[in-house]
C-alpha cells in the first residue's frame, strides 16, 4: 500500500516508532505507579497489623483483669501515680 512512494513508508515507519515510544513511556509510568501503590499498601497493611494487635490487647486485658487491676495500671502509666513510700525507677536510656 505505501510501498511504491518512499515519503509515506517512511512516515508510517516514523508514526509507528512514535506510536511505540509513547506506549513504553506510558507502560514505565503506570509501572512507577503500581509500585507507590504497592509500597503505600504494604504500609496500609503494617497499620492495620498493628491496630489489631493493640485491640487484642486491650481485649486480653478486660477479659483477664479485675477492676481494680485496670484502674492501677491506668493511674501507673497514664497518670504516672504510684503507692505511697514506693519507689519507682525510670528507664530514661531509651531502649
Amino acid at each position: 500500500m505505501f510501498v511504491k512512494n518512499g515519503n509515506k513508508s517512511i512516515l508510517l515507519r516514523l508514526l509507528i516508532i512514535a506510536f511505540c515510544v509513547y506506549m513504553l513511556i506510558s507502560i514505565g509510568s503506570l509501572l512507577g505507579e503500581l509500585a507507590e501503590s504497592k509500597a503505600t499498601l504494604a504500609a496500609y497493611l503494617t497499620k492495620i497489623e498493628e491496630t489489631d494487635s493493640r485491640i487484642d490487647e486491650k481485649t486480653n486485658l478486660l477479659e483477664n483483669s479485675t477492676t481494680e487491676e485496670l484502674v492501677e495500671r491506668y493511674a501507673r502509666e497514664r497518670l504516672g501515680y504510684c503507692f505511697p513510700n514506693e519507689v519507682v525507677f525510670v528507664d530514661v536510656s531509651g531502649s
